[in-house]
């Protein structure tokens, strides 16, 4: 994952993230976000989830080849989308990492 973090998650406090592919802010819960890990009495002020995603093709698009007399044909297909999040809980007040969920989509 390259980039900035796309979204910090506290307990009470709204999570702003911004849709890149969309160009819009939609905003969550922060229960959405730790909602991803177990906690014995539930999550604590302590705790934040930083959020990452990234968003590319798995590889090139269109590939052309010239065909008399109509010109260029498409050949080929574009892949899929590849959508990659990563969530890590922290522990901000001591400062250590506690967790961390991945998931790809296609």
């Amino acid at each position: 994952m390259r980039g900035p973090t796309a979204a910090i998650a506290r307990k009470g406090k709204d999570v702003k993230l911004y849709e890149p592919l969309a160009g819009t802010t939609t905003i969550f819960q922060p229960e959405s976000f730790f909602d991803m890990f177990s906690f014995e009495d539930g999550p604590g002020k302590e705790h934040v989830v930083y959020y990452y995603q990234s968003i590319r093709t798995s590889q090139a698009g269109f590939f052309f080849a010239l065909v008399a007399p109509g010109g260029a044909v498409p050949v080929g297909k574009p892949k899929p989308l590849v959508d990659l999040e990563l969530w890590v809980l922290i522990d901000d007040e001591k400062g250590i990492v506690i967790d961390h969920a991945y998931r790809q989509n296609r």
